[in-house]
């Protein structure tokens, strides 16, 4: 794991890591997103039942974009970062919602996007 996020954006520049991953929800199961990529494409599996995602903390300064991408069915994609500013989850309603974070003193901050802050 690369938790140096300049070096992490010198590897993907240079085709050694991988920018994106794309993530797919699991009923009764929290996925976790992975702080190696810059951006998180969700899915969600068609359940009915909202798909629960997780973050681990990223270090100062980095910048991760989390996008429903894909929704499958009618539920939700709920994302709990270990750390939040100013909440505890981030609700993705419909496809092509985005929550762009950043961190900053120890959790991440909404720096723009239309997720769901609660």
């Amino acid at each position: 794991m690369y938790r140096d996020a300049t070096l992490r954006e010198r590897l993907a520049r240079d085709g050694k890591l991988s920018f994106q991953e794309g993530v797919t929800g699991a009923n009764g199961s929290t996925i976790p997103l992975s702080i190696d990529y810059q951006q998180s494409l969700l899915t969600t599996d068609g359940s009915g039942t909202d798909n629960d995602f997780s973050l681990p903390d990223g270090v100062n300064g980095q910048r991760k974009l989390v996008v429903l991408k894909t929704k499958a069915g009618a539920e939700s994609a709920v994302l709990t970062p270990s750390n939040l500013h100013n909440g505890t989850t981030l609700t993705f309603d419909a496809a092509d919602e985005v929550a762009e974070l950043e961190f900053v003193d120890g959790a991440w901050a909404v720096v723009g996007g239309d997720a769901t802050l609660a």
